[in-house]
């Protein structure tokens, strides 16, 4: 079973019986990636794959090295980098439409990437970002019974 799935404007999954492994979020973009929509590129991984990553003890990062490094060359940014930093969104990808579906955005907005976010988006707006991501799992831990 293949376990990673790119995606871009000119990628994009087409096979009916591979696009019900992504869930309702992965077939929407893979739509739009067919419509040749522009999209930024990323990656796909259906629930089996996480679910053997976790359970098999496999280093996710060695796993989602080439998948990031694919998308880095892409959009000329670097993951972890000063200047231009590859910023990354998880999310889940339910195979029913759910509202209250999971996400992380942001994934490499720190203090030490924060700067070079700034030079594309502007001070405020890359700051008001990087306070989301301090204070989300402030509040989801809040929030847990």
């Amino acid at each position: 079973m293949k376990r990673v799935f790119p995606f871009s404007s000119t990628e994009y999954l087409e096979d009916k019986e591979t696009l019900e492994l992504v869930g309702i979020r992965g077939k929407r973009i893979m739509e739009l990636a067919t419509l040749g929509a522009p999209i930024l590129p990323g990656f796909l991984l259906p629930n089996d794959t996480v679910k053997e990553l976790v359970e098999s003890g496999e280093n996710a990062k060695k796993f989602l090295f080439e998948p990031v490094a694919k998308i880095e060359r892409l959009m000329t940014k670097k993951f972890n980098d000063e200047k231009t930093p590859l910023l990354i969104k998880v999310v889940e990808s339910p195979q029913l439409n759910m509202i209250k579906a999971f996400s992380i955005h942001n994934i490499g907005l720190c203090d030490k990437t924060v700067g070079g976010f700034a030079t594309f988006v502007g001070e405020n707006f890359a700051y008001h970002e990087y306070r989301n991501v301090i204070r989300k799992p402030i509040e989801l831990e809040l929030k847990s019974p």
